[in-house]
């Protein structure tokens, strides 16, 4: 009969659903004969129009992608819109989501590099590389070599935008492998100076001129001048930095040959310019570096770059400096103090103005004005190194957060063995029970048998409930211990220690300071308190997106945020936890879905929580005799039933997992 029951009712949630789907298709997307329009009307427009552009975002939201015509507008126009409306990381995982097929629609390749592409273009190079490894998965067994090699090539500038070296030269190398296979070779020889700009970086200069070097060959023969100048100009500093004066000049004299020739825009000439300048100044010839060091500068001021060009000024004071012209040298950095004084991007120019402004009175003798000019170049640094560490504390709080589920999962371990051994011990009394009772007195032992599990069942929800109550107190017993007690007295020594001039142990207070922050925040999540449930939630699935392959989405009303109380806030936020944590280790999901929203039930209000995966799933409630990966789903019951939730577990085989979660306000 109980079987019965769960088959009825799987059959109408999974009737629902389907309803629901099909209702949030007829509300979300457009048919075909509706894009088929749109994409009509879009190449009849023009993209400068305000209404083109509400349209185009439109047919984005609605999936309009699904038509060839709209996609190739939006490969065309994207950037530029998206730029403009300020889109981010979001917004695409809401349209991959839409997407009819994942593994198998033939936009999806294209919408997930025009994403990657966007998002590196506006610095958000996290994103971007989330975005290119999404594709690199869904095309490594197409068989098309030339996706993998665009895949791979975009996931190496992402990389090497977030200064991940060796990652993006292990992804340069794997773009390389299917460039080689492809008709005229593909990309190769952009990948092969790309490869060299690693190189370069990782200070491996005679690999990266040898790249340099094949690149801009390549590029010469097959008539790419412009390309085959700007390696030209990397090949010159490859060989500076390698004091290789000789293949320097000659790789610097091809470059002045194609600029001659072709008359290319402003920047190629600023890169030929400086890359001689920085050749000439290392070999000594000084008067000729001044030259192309001033070229450089007027090729940055037609591009309108003020601050490069005043940046590069600086190199001009090197040389003078090298020249002994120390009046000259004054002159200019005399002009650029009262920029840079303005100049509020980056702290770090006005500092080295007041630095070399201070070597120049040094050697001139000019010791007042040198000490001064040193003073304001410490003031400056001692600024910038404060806030660095302050931006690194932060950073390391983030990170040490999403540590906590471990010691949670140590705790939750410890509870399910004393709930065994209360179990145990109530399966022996009943044992004995029925030896002692006998058939003759079956109807009695029922009925005894039946207030014992009732009374189990209480004596189990108060047990769970002052657990956890204990557990929650004494985790927040200590951290704030730590924090008031030993840190601040660690912190009373280090302002002590500033000015006595032991670094190496002003530097491991600081690890023991970092180390108890670390463990404080592990024991109790203060950034719950701090920014409230939908915030803090947040903050984990943004943490979470950056660590693992799954792709997650949300929609969570942070207006929320207070709205329960502190105590049920931590119970929720320790589900939310969990759950998270069976999709990452159990579920093998390719993406997950979490809702925090509100409603009214007559004249209560309740909290709903919904986290939904499309994971493997597993038969529930399970079978008998079977307990083989409930601890988080039990922690998650007992959390529930401790704060009056009601709570829903849905799973079928192969399609996945849904937890709902309401939680009355009051």
């Amino acid at each position: 009969m109980r079987n019965r029951i769960f088959i009825i009712v799987g059959m109408g949630l999974l009737i629902s659903a389907i309803a629901c789907r099909d209702s949030d298709q007829k509300k979300g997307s457009l048919n075909t004969t509706q894009t088929g329009e749109l994409s009509k009307w879009l190449t009849k427009h023009k993209p400068e129009d305000s209404l083109y552009q509400e349209k185009l975002l439109k047919s984005w939201e609605q999936s309009a992608v699904n038509d060839s015509t709209t996609l190739r507008l939006i490969e065309k126009y994207g950037n530029s819109l998206l730029i403009k409306n300020k889109v981010d990381s979001i917004f695409f995982g809401k349209l991959i989501k839409n997407l009819p097929s994942i593994t198998h629609n033939k936009f999806h390749h294209s919408l997930l590099n025009i994403a990657g592409g966007y998002l590196n273009i506006v610095g958000k190079a996290d994103s971007a590389i989330h975005f290119f490894e999404q594709a690199i998965k869904i095309y490594e067994k197409s068989g098309s070599d030339s996706l993998m090699e665009s895949s791979y090539l975009n996931q190496g500038r992402s990389l090497y935008k977030k200064t991940l070296y060796k990652d993006a030269l292990l992804a340069y190398k794997k773009a390389l492998n299917y460039s080689v296979k492809l008709p005229q070779n593909g990309n190769r020889w952009t990948i092969e100076a790309s490869i060299g700009n690693v190189y370069l970086d990782l200070n491996e200069d005679e690999k990266a001129a040898e790249q340099y070097r094949i690149a801009a060959e390549a590029f010469t023969k097959e008539k790419h001048y412009e390309r085959a100048l700007v390696n030209y100009s990397s090949l010159t500093n490859a060989y500076s930095k390698l004091k290789d004066s000789v293949r320097g000049i000659k790789a610097s004299n091809r470059a002045l040959f194609l600029l001659d020739s072709l008359k290319p825009d402003d920047y190629s000439a600023f890169t030929v310019y400086y890359s001689r300048a920085n050749l000439l100044k290392k070999i000594g010839k000084l008067d000729e570096s001044l030259e192309m060091l001033e070229k450089s500068i007027e090729a940055q001021r037609r591009l309108k770059n003020i601050f490069l060009a005043n940046r590069l000024q600086l190199y001009k004071v090197e040389v003078y400096a090298a020249l002994k012209q120390w009046d000259k040298a004054r002159e200019i950095l005399v002009q650029l103090l009262s920029f840079a004084k303005n100049y509020k991007e980056d702290p770090s120019y006005l500092m080295d103005v007041y630095g070399q402004l201070a070597r120049v009175e040094n050697a001139s003798q000019n010791y007042k004005d040198a000490l001064t000019n040193f003073s304001n170049y410490y003031r400056i640094k001692d600024s910038i190194d404060v806030r660095k560490q302050a931006t690194d504390i932060i950073k390391l709080e983030k990170e040490f957060q999403t540590k906590e589920k471990d010691l949670q999962l140590k705790l939750q371990a410890q509870k399910l063995q004393s709930i065994e051994k209360e179990k145990n011990m109530w399966t022996a009394i009943t044992i004995l029970a029925i030896l002692t009772a006998g058939i003759g007195i079956y109807y009695i032992y029922a009925r005894r048998k039946q207030q014992m599990q009732i009374r189990e069942a209480e004596l189990k929800q108060k047990y769970h409930q002052d657990l956890v109550i204990a557990t929650e107190n004494e985790q927040a017993r200590i951290a704030m211990d730590l924090h008031d007690g030993v840190a601040s007295e660690l912190l009373v020594l280090k302002s002590s220690l500033v000015t006595n001039p032991l670094q190496h142990t002003k530097k491991q207070i600081d690890e023991i300071i970092q180390d108890i922050r670390m463990l404080t925040r592990k024991l109790y999540p203060v950034q719950l308190k701090k920014v409230g449930l939908c915030t803090a939630t947040i903050d984990l699935i943004n943490q979470l997106d950056k660590e693992h392959d799954v792709f997650f989405s949300t929609e969570i009303d942070e207006s929320l945020n207070n709205i329960l109380s502190a105590e049920k806030q931590l119970y929720v936020f320790r589900i939310i936890q969990e759950g998270l944590t069976n999709i990452l280790k159990h579920a093998n999901a390719q993406a997950a879905f979490i809702e925090i929203s509100a409603n009214y039930e007559g004249n209560f209000e309740y909290v709903n929580l919904t986290i939904k995966d499309n994971g493997k799933g597993f038969r529930w409630p399970f079978p008998e005799g079977i307990h083989t990966e409930t601890l988080g789903l039990a922690s998650i019951q007992h959390r529930a039933g401790v704060i009056g939730a009601s709570l829903i577990i849905d799973s079928i085989v192969g399609q996945g997992t849904t937890i709902y979660l309401k939680i009355p306000v009051l």
